[in-house]
């Protein structure tokens, strides 16, 4: 009965097939673009119009693409196409990051041992496999149908790429901007390398929270008395130089019921110290200016042989703690400024693996060789014991951490390049308010991010990148 009737429909005939059968034809229309140079001929016959400029935000050279990757590049893909449809000369360009830690990651984990071999051979492994990479991604690329000449691409190790690097590295410095310095940056452990300011995540972690009191001596006025500090980073007080107080704050001295010994703090955090603490039925028994601390003396928390001195600090507020600032000027920028203006010089006894070095060996042999966060139950336990831990608790709070390997930074002294962007800020924060973006609150998070950038660290102690190219006088180092 069925064919009967089918004689009878009038349908259409088409040579299209009846399924898409993408997976196999989709190789063969890209086959055809690049057998014809379809791309070439679109930019011939728009090389007179005006011209829209993508600039690629370039991958980084390290594994197969992913979705986020497809995203990216679909999008600007799109927008491509869209302006040389409609009278622009808009070229695509594509590029590849190939320099950094990923690169030397993988090296790595093929077994290659970085410190047995001279850092020639090394960077000549990353520069094949980057190559490697680049290859495997192009081909992924093509796979999705990009409308661009792979032979146009830009890479970043490419020896005129690097000559560009270089130049610009050039003009700055003859500009003054470039000067190397030793001073706190952020420190990657698990990279063993310098960070700047935007390779830096936060996340939520619980730190041991420490109220410390440090014995005030060679004063009849303060006997038996100690200053209350607060830290989050026990780890850092066997490199405590000096405990700073805010100009502009007012301070107490109080009793505690059935304790034999004085306080000094805040006394706008005298409430909120004694909450924290436990401490019942506490006596203010003077108050006065943060001045009449000045160049008080007080025993080092850890280390009975040192003494140390209280000085004033910019930075020290009473919003939190205890009003009194623990320093460490080889593990604070503020700390080391504070340093600096009391001619301390910098003490970070911390390698490049976040261990303690031979540098407080004399000090305090047994954190030799442990990794700086292991050393927090130590450091709270013998504070406990010499009865100048006041108070122990666990805080959840936002915390550096390095962006590739997700593991935690700190902060610490250590001899780098960097670039003085104080003298162009205007002049970059111009150049902002003269771009569009959308979302529009895109413009306000760039302007921002720049407002509030201090000087960049350019330089990473790593192999496979662009040598700072510098020449020292033998005689002067």
């Amino acid at each position: 009965m069925s064919n009967k009737f089918k004689d009878t429909l009038l349908i259409g005939q088409t040579d299209f097939d009846m399924r898409a059968n993408l997976n196999q034809k989709e190789p063969k229309f890209e086959q055809f673009w690049l057998d014809n140079q379809i791309y070439n001929k679109k930019m011939k016959l728009n090389e007179n119009k005006k011209v829209f400029v993508l600039h690629d935000g370039p991958p980084y050279a390290n594994g197969d693409l992913h979705i986020g990757h497809a995203l990216n590049k679909t999008l600007k893909d799109f927008i491509i196409r869209y302006k040389n449809a409609t009278g622009y000369f808009a070229p695509f360009i594509m590029g590849w990051d190939t320099h950094g830690l990923p690169i030397e990651s993988a090296i790595t984990k093929m077994g290659v041992d970085r410190k047995a071999m001279d850092s020639v051979s090394f960077r000549q492994l990353c520069y094949k496999y980057a190559l490697e990479q680049v290859q495997n991604q192009a081909n992924q690329f093509n796979r999705l149908g990009m409308f661009t000449d792979y032979e146009t691409k830009y890479v970043t190790l490419t020896h005129d790429f690097e000559m560009s690097e270089l130049r610009l590295f050039e003009k700055m410095y003859q500009k003054g901007l470039v000067y190397k310095d030793a001073k706190p940056i952020y420190w990657s452990p698990s990279s063993e390398t310098a960070l700047a300011d935007s390779e830096i995540i936060y996340k939520d972690v619980t730190s041991p929270s420490i109220y410390v009191g440090c014995d005030v001596v060679n004063n009849k006025e303060f006997e038996n008395t100690q200053l209350i500090i607060w830290t989050t980073t026990p780890w850092s007080l066997p490199s405590n130089q000096l405990i700073a107080v805010g100009e502009k704050i007012k301070y107490s001295l109080i009793e505690v019921e059935n304790l034999d010994k004085k306080f000094i703090l805040a006394s706008d955090l005298l409430n909120q110290v004694s909450q924290n603490i436990g401490w019942e039925n506490v006596k203010a028994l003077k108050e006065f200016d943060a001045n009449k601390l000045v160049g008080l003396n007080y025993v080092h928390p850890l280390y009975d042989q040192i003494i140390s001195k209280v000085v004033l600090g910019h930075h020290v507020t009473s919003e939190s703690g205890s009003g009194l600032v623990h320093v460490a000027t080889g593990f604070g920028e503020d700390d080391f400024l504070i340093g600096k203006q009391n001619n301390i010089k910098p003490f970070a006894p911390i390698d490049n693996q976040g261990k303690f070095d031979d540098r407080i060996s004399d000090l305090d042999p047994e954190l030799v060789g442990m990794f700086y966060l292991d050393t927090n139950k130590i450091i709270t336990k013998r504070l406990e014991q010499s009865h100048k831990l006041l108070k122990l608790k666990f805080l959840t709070h936002s915390y550096p951490h390095d962006w590739r390997t997700k593991q935690p930074v700190l902060y610490r002294c250590t001899l780098q390049w960097f670039v003085n962007l104080a003298p162009v800020k205007d002049e970059i924060l111009k150049n902002v308010d003269q771009i569009d973006t959308h979302p529009k609150w895109a413009k306000r998070r760039l302007y921002q991010v720049l407002d509030e950038r201090t000087d960049w660290t350019i330089s990473r102690q790593r192999l496979w990148g662009v040598p700072i190219i510098a020449f020292y006088d033998q005689k002067i180092i």
